[in-house]
Order: structure tokens, then C-alpha cells, then sequence
């Protein structure tokens, strides 16, 4: 796999790029239950967090968990639209996406985005 599809440790647009729809989908269910597990392995009792997960997940889209995975998936597209966004983590990406998702301000994207960007300098 080339390096280029990696910044740091972490894959990036590049890479996204390259995936299938399945492939995508793949990535983003991954990610999403990975996190989920999180609370049940750190040394605190953090189920509280998963369960604001779940709930905030449920108020968004309902039990179409197939379109939050797929409209998830088109969202990081349309942010690695961008040429400059190319070296950016999946997973930031996948954090933009959950803020515009979550209502975040146009100048509060842009801003996080541009944050993104310098972060790679």
C-alpha cells in the first residue's frame, strides 16, 4: 500500500478515495461500533457516554442505521471533494461530518476544517 495513503499512522482521503461504496460503508461501521466499545474497556464507567452515542444516533435517523452508515459515507466523500482535505484522516473527516451533522455553524466547519489543514504542516 502506498504511503501516500496514510498521514502518520492514520489513513487518509487518499485511501478513502480508493474504497468501495461496501468498502466505505465497511469503514465507517467499523469505526462507529469500535467507538462504541470504547466505554466498555476504559477503567471508569463511561456507559453513560455510549448510551448519549446511541441515543443521540437514534434521535438523528431512527433505526436506519443503513442510511446513517450510508449518508455518512457520501458526507466524507463530499469532504474529500476538496484537494486540500486529501491528507486528512478518515477519522477527522468522520468527525467533521458528525459536527455539521450535530448542527454545527458553517463558520464553526470551516474553522475546524482550516484547523484540520494546519495540523498537517
Amino acid at each position: 500500500m502506498s504511503t501516500l495513503m496514510k498521514t502518520g499512522v492514520a489513513f487518509n482521503g487518499r485511501f478513502w478515495d480508493q474504497l468501495s461504496l461496501d468498502g466505505k460503508m465497511g469503514y465507517v461501521i467499523g469505526a462507529i461500533e469500535g467507538i462504541g466499545e470504547v466505554p466498555f474497556h476504559a477503567k471508569k464507567d463511561c456507559a453513560c457516554v455510549f448510551d448519549a452515542v446511541v441515543e443521540t444516533t437514534k434521535s438523528l435517523y431512527g433505526e436506519k442505521t443503513d442510511a446513517l452508515y450510508i449518508e455518512t459515507a457520501q458526507a466524507i466523500d463530499g469532504f474529500y471533494k476538496e484537494p486540500a482535505n486529501k491528507r486528512i484522516p478518515v477519522i477527522d473527516a468522520m468527525k467533521y461530518v458528525a459536527k455539521k451533522v450535530c448542527g454545527a455553524t458553517k463558520q464553526e466547519l470551516e474553522e475546524y476544517e482550516a484547523a484540520l489543514r494546519r495540523s498537517l504542516k
